[in-house]
């Protein structure tokens, strides 16, 4: 099961199989070409977050028409949302070789010049665990 860690204001780390991020990826990617507007993944937050402050429980993913932007809401849940085009952008960040090995991870972050990205959007560690 993913796990999402999350130390305020900006370190956010989603963690999982392989697997289990590339089957993220195909989610987004599906959500994209469907008349479905948004789709959630459980993860576990009964573990030890260390060195990040809290164990999150849940991310919901929005198609929008906005550059893609990560951030936290009320209820401690990773709310991102973006266009098609940049949520397909984001999907790739999920996308990692079957022999990724542990630690293996993507960084997916806002910088001068980003279309794809909202400037105040959270940056976000994506890892394979």
């Amino acid at each position: 099961m993913l796990e999402i860690r999350y130390s305020a204001p900006y370190d956010l780390n989603i963690s999982g199989t392989v697997d289990e991020l590339q089957a993220v990826r195909r989610e987004i990617l599906a959500l994209i070409k469907s008349g479905v507007s948004r789709i959630s993944f459980g993860a576990d937050s009964s573990f030890e977050p260390s060195p990040y402050d809290a164990a999150l429980s849940k991310l919901v993913i929005v198609k929008g028409q906005c550059p893609t932007k990560v951030s936290l809401n009320n209820g401690g849940e990773i709310h991102v949302e973006g266009s098609p085009y940049c949520l397909e952008a984001f999907a790739s960040f999920f996308d990692f070789k079957s022999d990724a090995g542990k630690g293996a991870h993507t960084h997916y972050e806002y910088y001068k010049g980003n279309e794809w990205v909202a400037p105040d959007s959270i940056p976000l560690v994506i890892s394979v665990k």
